[in-house]
C-alpha cells in the first residue's frame, strides 16, 4: 500500500518538528497513552475536554498536543489497516487524512481539542469513523426515541422496516457529511454515490451491520423544493428501498440558514420550515443498489 507508506513517512517526519518533538521529549517515560486518550473522544462535545486539561497541566499548547496525539495514534493504527474490514478506497482516504494531520494546511484551529473537526479526527485515527469521500460513517444504532417522535401514520411502515428488513435497531452505519470534502460549497450526486458505493462494498465485509442511517434537514421534502440541486439526496433513498421519516422542525442553527440566501429569505417569510428528516436504508436494499450501479465501481 503505497499510500500507507507515504502517510507513515509523513507522520514520522512530522514528529521531528521542533514543537512535536518537544512533546515527545516531555512525555518520555510518562504513562500517557495517546490511543487511550483519543478513545475517550466521542460525538459528545465535552468528551475531548480532558485533552485541553492535560495540555494545561503539562504547560503545552493544546493544538500541539492534540496533533501529536493524532499522529502517534495513527502510527499505532497503521499495522491494522491492511486487514481493516472496509473497501480499499476507505483505506486510501484514511491514509490521506492521516497525511493531512502530519502536514496540515488552512485553518489550524481544527486541531483545538474542543473543535468538532478534531473530535472527528480522533475517531478516524482510532478506526471508529470511516472516511469515504463526500460522506463518512460511524457505527451506531437507530435511536428508539426517533421511532416515538415519528408521525403515527408512518409507524406501520417504520416498524416493518425495523423488524422485517433491518431485524433490529443496530448496528447501522450512520452517515455524516465530510466537512473537509473537496467541494465544500455543495453536495454533489456523483460524489455522494461514490461514497455510498464505498460504504456498500464495506458492508459486504461486515455482515453484522444491518443498514445505514442518517438524519438532517437535507433530506426534507421542502428542502428539495426550495433547493433543487439537493433534491437528489432524498430521491436516491426514496427510489432505492429506504424508509424516510421525520422527528420535528429543524432548529435554526442546524445549518439550513447557511449557504443559501433563498432558504433564509423563505424561512424569515414563514414559507420554509424544514423538518429533521431521517433515512433508514436496509442492508439488502443498499447492496441491491450497489449491484445495479456498476458505473460507480471505477471511481470507487
Amino acid at each position: 500500500m503505497i499510500y500507507l507508506t507515504a502517510a507513515k513517512e509523513a507522520c514520522q517526519a512530522a514528529l521531528e518538528e521542533p514543537a512535536l518533538k518537544g512533546v515527545t521529549d516531555q512525555l518520555a517515560g510518562s504513562t500517557i497513552d495517546a490511543v487511550a486518550e483519543l478513545l475517550k473522544v466521542t460525538i459528545q462535545p465535552e468528551s475531548s475536554r480532558h485533552i485541553g486539561t492535560l495540555a494545561a497541566s503539562l504547560g503545552l499548547e493544546p493544538q500541539t498536543l492534540a496533533r501529536w496525539l493524532l499522529i502517534r495514534t495513527a502510527l499505532k493504527a497503521m499495522p491494522e489497516i491492511s486487514s481493516w474490514k472496509v473497501s480499499e478506497p476507505v483505506k486510501r482516504f484514511w491514509a490521506e487524512d492521516v497525511a493531512f494531520y502530519a502536514n496540515p494546511t488552512g485553518d489550524l484551529s481544527i486541531f483545538s481539542p474542543s473543535h468538532v473537526r478534531f473530535q472527528e479526527m480522533a475517531r478516524i485515527v482510532t478506526l471508529r469513523r470511516y472516511p469515504a469521500g463526500q460522506f463518512h460513517w460511524e457505527i451506531s444504532a437507530f435511536p428508539r426515541s426517533y421511532a416515538v417522535r415519528t408521525p403515527i401514520s408512518l409507524w406501520p411502515k417504520l416498524f416493518s422496516t425495523v423488524c422485517l428488513k433491518l431485524h433490529g435497531f443496530g448496528p447501522v452505519a450512520e452517515i455524516h457529511v465530510n466537512d473537509r470534502r473537496r467541494n465544500r460549497l455543495t453536495l454533489t450526486e456523483s460524489e455522494g454515490c461514490l461514497s455510498y458505493y464505498r460504504m456498500a462494498k464495506s458492508l459486504e465485509l461486515r455482515p453484522e451491520i444491518k443498514g445505514m442511517f442518517t438524519c438532517s434537514w437535507l433530506y426534507c421534502a421542502s428542502t428539495a423544493q426550495v433547493t433543487p440541486r439537493l433534491a437528489w439526496l432524498r430521491e436516491l433513498f426514496s427510489k432505492n428501498g429506504a424508509f424516510i421519516g421525520s422527528i420535528g422542525p429543524a432548529p435554526p442553527d442546524s445549518g439550513f440558514l447557511t449557504g443559501s440566501k433563498e432558504r433564509r429569505e423563505l424561512y424569515e417569510a414563514g414559507q420554509y420550515h424544514p423538518l429533521m428528516t431521517y433515512v433508514l436504508w436496509p442492508r439488502q436494499a443498499i447492496l441491491g443498489w450497489a449491484l445495479q450501479s456498476p458505473e460507480w465501481s471505477a471511481g470507487a
